[in-house]
This record gives structure tokens, sequence and C-alpha cells, in this order.
């Protein structure tokens, strides 16, 4: 087990080669929910040779254009924001022990720019306008936001929509909140838990249909 408030997508290929050895299955998908949908996690799938389908994070709720209003051409080189003006210009940073461009929109385009006040709280404009900076897997979460565009994405997200509903009957068996002290109690509270969910699942699909007399 993990801490509590550990992220959602901690140890989650463990939990993946844990599965395959307790069933004795190959698991070809792992079907997640946008918490293992981050480039990390995309990446960790990746250089293990498996596949993943997790919604990509949902864009950030702020006032100025987040990055996904601007259209970024990996292949070309360039960035091209709301307003049309389209950049090339670039220099290097570090993110997370790595480098990645971040693209500088000219100063002078972002002074005249209609939409400037959307889209900077830049008082003042001096070397360089927006700055829009690459994603050190942005080249997968592209890939990733035009596959959840297609059926066959569609179709796995339904079949999440059954685990989802096992996770909420979850809840409601309490599972918030532990009753005990220690990882060992409460991993024995989640297993009962676990337990009477199953079973009333299994009870329910094995219940013969009520006749109706009249």
């Amino acid at each position: 087990m993990i801490a509590g408030n550990a992220p959602d997508n901690s140890g989650v290929l463990a939990l993946v080669e844990r599965s395959e050895a307790n069933t004795g299955l190959e698991v070809e998908t792992t079907i997640g929910d946008c918490a293992y949908g981050d480039g990390k996690t995309r990446q960790a799938f990746i250089d293990a040779n498996r596949d993943l389908a997790a919604r990509v994070p949902k864009r950030p709720d702020c006032a100025t254009f987040p990055k996904q209003d601007f259209k970024i051409d990996l292949s070309g080189g360039t960035v091209t924001c709301p307003a049309g003006v389209t950049t090339s210009v670039y220099r290097m940073v570090k993110i997370n022990d790595v480098h990645v461009r971040q693209y500088l929109f000219p100063a002078n385009s972002c002074l005249a720019c209609a939409l400037r006040s959307q889209c900077t709280k830049q008082k003042s404009v001096k070397s360089h306008g927006r700055q829009i900076t690459l994603h050190p897997q942005e080249a997968l979460l592209q890939a990733a936001r035009a596959y959840q565009r297609t059926e066959p994405f569609k179709v796995l997200g339904r079949l999440r929509q059954t685990v989802e509903h096992r996770i909420a009957r979850l809840v409601q068996l309490g599972i918030r909140q532990s009753r005990f002290l220690g990882r060992a109690k409460t991993k024995f509270q989640l297993m009962m838990a676990a337990t009477v969910a199953n079973l009333t699942l299994i009870m329910g699909k094995k219940r013969p249909e009520t006749a109706l007399i009249g």
C-alpha cells in the first residue's frame, strides 16, 4: 500500500504487473482517468512498452489564454498564438532536469495585439512578449489529445465507467476514511469493503426478474 496522500498515479506500473501476476492474464491496455494522463506517466508506459489510455489533464482555469490555445507545430518548430502571430524564436530552459524549448513572441506584436489583455498580464513588454514553454513530453501529450477524440478511445472510456461505478460503491462503503490506525488495518477495511461491493454486484446480476401478477 502507498500513503493516503500519494498521487493516484504512484506505482501504477507495479500495479499493472501485480494484476498480471494475480490473474495470470496479460494487460493489453491500461485504462485510467486523467490522473494517469500526465506526460511522466505516459513516458513510463512507453519505456515499459505498454499501452495506456487516459485523458490528458484538463486545461487550467485561468484569466489568460492557456498554452492549449496556441498551435504548436513540433515538426515545423513554430508556435502560433490565438491572434495568428507565428514565432520560431526560442530559448532553452530547464524543467525537472530536462532542457526544453521556450518560444518567445516578438514584443512589438504583443504590444499592438488587440487580444493582449486576454493573453498576458505583463504591464510592460521589453525584449519579448508572451512565452510558451514546451512540455518535456509535448509530443506524447499532443498525440494523446488527438487519440482521445477518436471512437476507439470513446469505447475504452465506456469500459472505464464500470470501474468508476465500483469506486463509487466503495465510497458508499466508507473507504474515504479509515476506521483504524496503521496500513495493515486500513488494508483490511478496504478488502472487506471490496468484498461487499463485489458480492452485491454478483448477487445483483443473479437476481431473478420480478414477476408482475395483476
